[in-house]
């Protein structure tokens, strides 16, 4: 009567296990496409923003030439500044 009442248990515990795995499988597909949508997704993500980065690259050089240029321009007017001030104290210290 042991055996018997230890298969019986065995048997249950089987046929709960594999209505647990047929549940399981049912939900299979519905996961699949799930992943298949989500990885459409990431790569169209990915190729926008690789987009992004060859667009904010190729801008890159003319900001450089526009910040140089603005430095420059902000420094020539210091230069000149600071020239046109050694002219004047130049002109008084000699007048």
């Amino acid at each position: 009567m042991d055996n018997t009442s230890e298969i019986n248990n065995s048997k249950n515990s089987a046929n709960d296990d594999y209505q647990e795995v047929l549940k399981l499988s049912e939900k299979l597909p519905k996961i699949w496409q799930t992943l298949s949508e989500q990885t459409a997704s990431l790569n169209e993500l990915s190729e926008k923003v690789k987009k992004l980065t060859q667009k904010v690259e190729s801008l890159l050089p003319g900001a450089t030439s526009a910040g140089l240029a603005s430095a420059f321009k902000v420094k020539k007017r210091i230069f000149q500044s600071s020239k046109k001030n050694v002219g004047i104290y130049i002109y008084y210290i000699y007048c």
